[in-house]
């Protein structure tokens, strides 16, 4: 499985923000995104997603996606446990047990507490819970270290890593460029509207 963007270009208004002739992520890797605010990182997301227009090609064999935003407008008055499986029903696709998933990412909570009560960092969590109980085949994080302690970024770090010993792909912006660095095989930097990639050579 492969997505490959060619000849691409996008611009808002008359503001260019990406034109770049080709990117190629394939299956089984993580890549890092980096670039300044405004470079077009959330705009590259969005094309793989098909969620924006642009000029150009772009030729995705990714069967499955699971997107994990850095916010989310969560239904404060709708119960965790309902709108978990809410969403997992409604995208239809196979899941890992999401009982070790909020017991491992320690999101403790009662039988019929809301999101409305729960705090910054636990609505983080819940965030990460609902893309990651997904089990398939890309997963694509945007700056998903914000709001979470460094024992949470530390055990995201760690169940990233399991999902790539499943042959799973990882792509993912960040501003924790040194934070990710041992995890990532690629890193694309955006600049000026350009895309460089370059394989990363410490990485484990």
């Amino acid at each position: 499985m492969t997505i490959v963007l060619k000849d691409i270009y996008k611009k808002y208004k008359k503001l260019v923000v990406l034109d770049f002739s080709f990117l190629e992520i394939n299956e089984g890797y993580s890549y890092m995104l980096l670039g300044e605010n405004g470079s077009g990182k959330s705009t590259l997301i969005k094309m793989i997603l098909n969620h924006t227009k642009y000029e150009g090609k772009i030729t995705n064999t990714f069967k499955t996606i699971s997107y994990i935003p850095e916010r989310v407008n969560l239904p404060l008055f709708m119960k965790v446990r309902e709108f978990l499986e809410n969403i997992i029903t409604i995208r239809g696709v196979k899941t890992f047990d999401l009982d070790h998933l909020l017991e491992y990412f320690e999101l403790k909570v009662k039988e019929k507490q809301v999101i409305k009560n729960l705090s910054k960092g636990m609505r983080q969590k819940l965030i990460l819970i609902t893309g990651l109980a997904l089990d398939v085949d890309l997963y694509i994080l945007d700056e998903a270290l914000n709001g979470l302690d460094k024992k949470m970024q530390d055990k995201l770090l760690k169940y990233l890593e399991e999902l790539k010993t499943k042959g799973k792909t990882i792509i993912y912006t960040t501003h924790y460029e040194k934070y990710f660095t041992n995890f990532s095989d690629y890193i694309i930097r955006l600049e000026d509207h350009k895309v460089y990639v370059s394989e990363n050579q410490t990485s484990s």
